[in-house]
């Protein structure tokens, strides 16, 4: 555009506000008083509350007590505060929680499709359509809401690139910036891993293409400022991107590997079976067109007039009947991956449709989603990367991947329809097309049609299923309906797809006009994908303010515990799954959690410790005279839970069923000997024969440090603690002897100090999980600080990042506005 008048960019900014309206539709609960409810983002702020609460005081922490007996928080509402891109994205956030994310994720395929040169409205289409579809929702729903919005930037971002290929250097440069920093500013790095193989895709096309056409200086040059820009991206996050590497590295995710049980070929990443566990069946691949190829997820809604409805009778009628329909072999789906009819059939057209570089870099980007998302089950190539790409080994879930193709497909789809349109295609070459496109989709539908009625529904995990799914006549039931589902999906995306097909066709015929045309594509694709949306991420998702408010309000379990005025100790909730219950951290030091990079050393004790010890638990649980006590006979075996000072074990959800736990270690004391072991499984496996308040258990790397060093405790030694911050705890000791002391608290070496009386003193690791120091005779305070050096770097090195993008920007607007003549930027896809 050579000018900014509003009679061009009206169409512009309609179509922006009507893809505002029709996410605010489908979201309109926000609009009643009503706030998105979601299972991971409860769990998160539950276990950032501590943050929470000391930045009301005006102070910042870095380490939280409450999640898994203490972690770092560059994962948990850390404060980053010298980025300057996290004012940009907060200011494109401001509609309410939920509409916010769809609307920026079909923002950003908007902004692609303009600048592929789509029609404003058919871009809203797409982008709507897109912003709706369930691959994305039911991600939404399930609370990945990092993972949507780092997405929600990859479509920008590739536009972006591609205007800078087209020789926009300046604009395209800056765009490719400002959507680099903000995709790594939601804070999902898979996703931005998985954008820079993309563009590494992007860039060996281009090479070809320049090599042929003999345009090598202008592609290096081209390069050169995408490698910067891209670097311009970068630095304002570098402090968030640099402390969690730092921090990765004594993680499950920075891959050490300490115990033996670990396979060698996963040093330096994530186990490979843990890593694979969500990987998209290649059948299961199908659901992009049907929606239930594989039934769904793992409780999904039942037909009304199905078989099972029928069974259970009336009582169907009156609320949902779920069920579960997923018959494929993920561990659990809480959404089928769906990109809607309509654009498969669009994008199958668009094949034999466009020509040049980026039908290319498309294809390879749909390519790649898919090989990635089948993970184990395209083993010989994910194992290939997994093994050998650097920083593959990190991540989990493959199946994240194909968010990619949800991308690529339906905006190579629209982009085809865009080329019709414009008449950039000649009728015969369409005629062949639509052939082509029929034989392709016909086929594809006929073959789904014919394992729907050749499958018997079964899945993999049926086996497992709870009652009531076992009794044979329900089962069969089920199965029915699961069939029923596909069958009903089947119908309406060969319905859909004949639709489009046949409007495309009759306006090429010029028997249906532009409006026309736009209006029904708009009600079908969007519609669609909106049907199977709402399947998920639906009204009932959805509370009132007030009530999701509530749910972190005390209950009366949380105030007995809340009673005892200890300010350090932890607790274990036994009436939900430990290892994934963030809630419990909202009021207490949680010996569990829910977090994906939890340390290693700590996963290595749940694994080997916390889950063994546990097992013994209802034989240390007995009815006192003033209700549920302990036998410490039995609670002294649960050595692990002593050590890390677990005071209270919650067994019943009543303040009945609160146990003190009488063998609790404290936060401090002096052990009377160590038990050295040279290996990282010696250390594991005694932890569960020793008596934590009289035996240390030390490896023998800390030798130089215990050489030599003769301790023990007076009859009266003791360690109280203080003065209590989750990174600055402080101790006063008395023994009238050199002492060992040994602390309830997780080992971490990335920012850990110690001080006795002002000195710094090394920190050992006891225990394989705690932290002990060696302390002299006599009475001494002891701080413990965590002062990780990475946070104060980070933060000045996104600083100077910051201002650099900003003279970038200035520069950008100065040479656009000094600038006479503006070329038209092209709008085709060579």
């Amino acid at each position: 555009m050579n000018s900014f008048s509003i009679k061009i960019l009206w169409p512009y900014l309609a179509a922006i506000v009507a893809i505002i309206v029709c996410c605010s539709l489908y979201f309109s609960p926000v609009f009643q008083g009503k706030t998105l409810v979601q299972n991971d983002i409860v769990k998160n702020d539950a276990q950032k509350a501590e943050v929470l609460e000391y930045k009301e005081k005006g102070e910042t922490i870095l380490w939280t007590s409450r999640v898994f007996s203490g972690m770092t928080v560059f994962h948990i509402g850390a404060e980053f505060n010298t980025n300057i891109i996290l004012p940009i994205r907060k200011s494109l956030m401001f509609l309410p929680k939920g509409l916010n994310i769809a609307f920026v994720c079909s923002l950003g395929m908007f902004i692609l499709l303009i600048m592929f040169g789509v029609n404003p409205w058919l871009a809203a289409i797409g982008a709507v359509g897109y912003g709706l579809s369930s691959n994305l929702l039911s991600s939404l729903m399930a609370g990945h809401n990092t993972k949507i919005l780092t997405i929600a930037y990859v479509a920008p971002a590739l536009g972006s690139i591609i205007l800078t290929f087209r020789g926009k250097l300046l604009v395209g440069g800056f765009l490719t910036a400002l959507f680099i920093g903000l995709m790594i500013a939601s804070n999902h790095l898979q996703i931005v891993y998985y954008f820079l193989l993309v563009c590494l895709i992007g860039g060996g096309v281009h090479l070809f293409h320049a090599i042929r056409d003999k345009q090598l200086p202008d592609f290096a040059k081209q390069v050169g400022v995408l490698v910067v820009a891209g670097l311009i991206g970068v630095l304002p996050n570098f402090s968030k991107i640099y402390n969690i590497q730092q921090h990765s590295k004594e993680t499950i995710r920075g891959g050490q590997k300490l115990l033996i049980s670990k396979d060698k070929k996963d040093e330096g990443g994530l186990d490979r079976g843990y890593a694979m566990s969500w990987s998209h069946g290649l059948m299961e691949s199908f659901t992009v067109v049907v929606p239930s190829v594989l039934g769904g997820s793992s409780q999904e809604e039942l037909p009304k007039d199905g078989e099972v409805a029928a069974l259970v009778g009336k009582q169907a009628r009156n609320r949902p009947l779920m069920g579960p329909t997923y018959i494929g072999d993920q561990p659990f789906l809480q959404g089928t991956i769906y990109f809607g009819a309509a654009f498969i059939f669009l994008f199958i057209l668009s094949l034999f449709v466009i020509e040049g570089k980026y039908k290319t870099w498309f294809i390879g980007i749909i390519i790649l989603s898919f090989f990635i998302g089948w993970g184990k089950n395209w083993s010989w190539f994910t194992y290939l990367l997994f093994d050998y790409l650097p920083l593959y080994n990190k991540f989990r879930t493959p199946s994240m991947a194909l968010s990619l193709a949800g991308l690529a497909m339906p905006a190579m789809g629209i982009i085809g329809l865009s080329h019709i349109l414009q008449n950039k295609v000649d009728s015969q070459r369409l005629k062949t097309a639509f052939k082509y496109t029929l034989y392709v989709s016909g086929g594809m539908m006929l073959l789904l049609l014919l394992y729907g009625l050749t499958s018997d529904w079964s899945g993999p995990k049926d086996s497992q299923l709870p009652k009531p799914w076992n009794d044979p006549q329900l089962y069969d039931a089920l199965l029915s309906d699961r069939k029923s589902l596909f069958m009903s999906d089947w119908l309406i995306s060969t319905v859909i797809m004949a639709i489009t097909g046949g409007l495309v066709w009759l306006y090429s015929l010029n028997k249906v006009k532009m409006p026309i045309l736009l209006s029904v594509i708009a009600i079908v694709a969007i519609g669609d994908n909106w049907r199977v949306s709402k399947r998920y991420l639906n009204n009932d998702t959805f509370k009132a303010e007030r009530q999701y408010a509530g749910m972190f309000n005390p209950t009366p379990v949380d105030k007995a515990l809340m009673s005892d005025t200890d300010p350090h100790h932890r607790v274990i909730d036994l009436t939900k799954n430990p290892w994934t219950d963030g809630h419990t951290c909202y009021h207490h030091e949680n010996i569990g959690g829910h977090h994906a990079a939890k340390l290693q050393r700590y996963q290595d004790m749940i694994e080997n410790q916390f889950g063994t010890q546990l097992q013994i638990i209802n034989g240390a649980i007995m009815q006192g005279p003033t209700g549920l006590t302990m036998n410490p006979q039995v609670s002294r075996r649960m050595s692990a839970f002593n050590m890390l000072n677990t005071k209270y074990y919650i067994v019943q959800n009543s303040p009945d069923g609160i146990v003190e736990n009488p063998t609790a270690c404290g936060n401090a004391w002096f052990v009377s000997n160590i038990n050295s072991v040279s290996t990282h499984d010696e250390e594991m496996a005694q932890i569960s024969e020793i008596d934590p308040l009289e035996t240390a258990i030390i490896h023998t790397e800390f030798d130089e440090e215990m050489n030599g060093y003769s301790f023990g405790k007076s009859p009266n030694s003791k360690i109280e603690l203080t003065s209590f911050k989750p990174d600055h705890l402080v101790y006063k000791s008395n023994n009238m002897q050199a002492g060992l002391a040994v602390f309830s608290e997780v080992i971490y070496t990335n920012g850990w100090k110690a001080y006795v009386d002002g000195n710094e003193v090394p920190i050992l690791r006891a225990n394989y999980i705690l932290r002990a120091i060696k302390i002299p005779t006599g009475n001494h305070e002891i701080e413990m600080k965590f002062e990780p050096s990475s946070y104060s770097l980070g933060e000045n090195v996104s600083l100077a990042g910051s201002i650099l993008f900003a003279l970038f920007g200035i520069g950008v607007l100065y040479f656009q506005f000094k600038s006479q003549a503006r070329p038209k930027p092209s709008n085709e896809i060579d």
